[in-house]
């Protein structure tokens, strides 16, 4: 049988009361794969293989095997915006916000040239009520000069589950 977090899901190949998993492979070859289709986030978890002995024959367990299932964060979105007026030496912040990451969204903000700006950056994540998602801020905060007038600032999120 297979377990998931130490509870046991079952011994029949087909484990009914878990519908997206199946135990696959052969009997004659000692096969027990275990598929999960489709895989969701309460998969997230810790899975052991297990096989009862008998009488000559103590139980014998595998290693345990985490699965780690990653989750796209949100869209990133950048408050206030899009355009902000003001005056030169006035003090701005700019709020980027990514919700719903496993892991949490790394977030980036990028001048009009596309340079990565680094400097005035705070980042700080919220872990969500299902104890897995996280959504991602990032404030980057500066004093306004000649410099920025008509400059876009571009927020990016990105993390594992994302191509790019």
């Amino acid at each position: 049988q297979w377990t998931r977090d130490g509870f046991g899901l079952g011994n029949e190949r087909q484990l009914y009361a878990f519908k997206r998993y199946q135990m696959i492979g052969s009997d004659e070859e000692g096969d027990y794969s275990l598929q999960i289709s489709p895989v969701t986030l309460e998969d997230d978890s810790v899975f052991q293989c297990q096989a009862t002995g008998n009488v000559n024959i103590p139980g014998i367990r595998s290693q345990e095997a985490k699965l780690t299932v990653y989750v796209p964060p949100g869209s990133p979105e950048v408050s206030p915006g899009p355009v902000v007026k003001t005056t030169a030496g006035s003090a701005v912040q700019l709020t980027c916000r990514s919700k719903g990451g496993k892991p949490a969204a790394e977030l980036q903000w990028l001048d009009g040239e596309g340079r990565m700006v680094t400097e005035g950056v705070q980042y700080s994540t919220k872990v969500l009520k299902d104890g897995h998602r996280q959504d991602s801020k990032s404030v980057l905060s500066f004093i306004v000069s000649r410099q920025h007038y008509n400059k876009i600032f571009t927020c990016t999120a990105s993390n594992p589950a994302l191509n790019q």
